[in-house]
């Protein structure tokens, strides 16, 4: 039987690619613990168990480690997007549609508030995402744009209103009820909302002016 050889740039690659893993998972259990404030690079790599200039080699700053922690955030996002599209029949309602991508939506703010914290407000003085980081904000946004698209949503005027309805959603379980569910369970009202203002409005449009044949 032959082998395939793991060449050893692959390897150091491998573990390389290991241990940022580790440094992550680390950095999201701190600050769910303590804060993303307090987030230290020192507390990290004693967790992961390197010194820290050891961690340097991975991460040269907080702002670094921030960046990371931003688009793996966003990573893990686009996964529960795609995973609810996936499920969803291909002729599923518009309706349905919105609710189970929402509902999907908040439900990840509610599942870490310190990644919430991160990704969705401007909470952390003297920080916010680097260029190449934002990419992966800029992704999701897309995704969810081509989601929305098989709901009907294309008007970029409509998928403006429709992500600010949800995200005050957000805001609003987040901030008062985070373990909750007293703005999460209105998502089918707020769909409903957000799709009869857009018919009635397309209906309006669609009507002749008076005096028109």
């Amino acid at each position: 039987m032959r082998t395939t050889r793991v060449s050893g740039s692959s390897r150091v690659e491998a573990r390389r690619a290991q241990t940022v893993r580790e440094i992550l998972d680390a950095a999201w259990q701190l600050a769910a613990q303590s804060g993303l404030d307090a987030l230290s690079l020192r507390e990290i790599a004693a967790r992961v168990g390197m010194q820290a200039p050891s961690l340097y080699s991975y991460f040269p700053s907080k702002a670094a480690i921030l960046d990371a922690l931003f688009e793996d955030g966003n990573s893990r996002l686009g996964d529960v997007l795609a995973s609810v599209h996936e499920a969803l029949p291909a002729n599923a309602a518009p309706r349905r549609r919105l609710v189970e991508l929402l509902t999907a939506w908040i439900g990840f703010c509610q599942a870490d508030q310190a990644r919430y914290r991160l990704m969705f407000t401007s909470a952390l003085p003297g920080w916010q995402p680097s260029e190449s980081a934002y990419r992966s904000s800029l992704d999701n946004y897309q995704r969810l744009s081509d989601y929305l698209a098989l709901a009907g949503v294309t008007d970029p005027g409509d998928l403006d209103l429709c992500t600010a309805l949800s995200a005050g959603l957000v805001a609003q379980q987040m901030a008062n009820d985070p373990h909750g569910d007293r703005w999460s369970r209105r998502v089918g009202e707020v769909v409903d909302m957000f799709l009869l203002h857009t018919a009635s409005r397309d209906r309006r449009a669609a009507r002749p002016a008076k005096g028109t044949s």
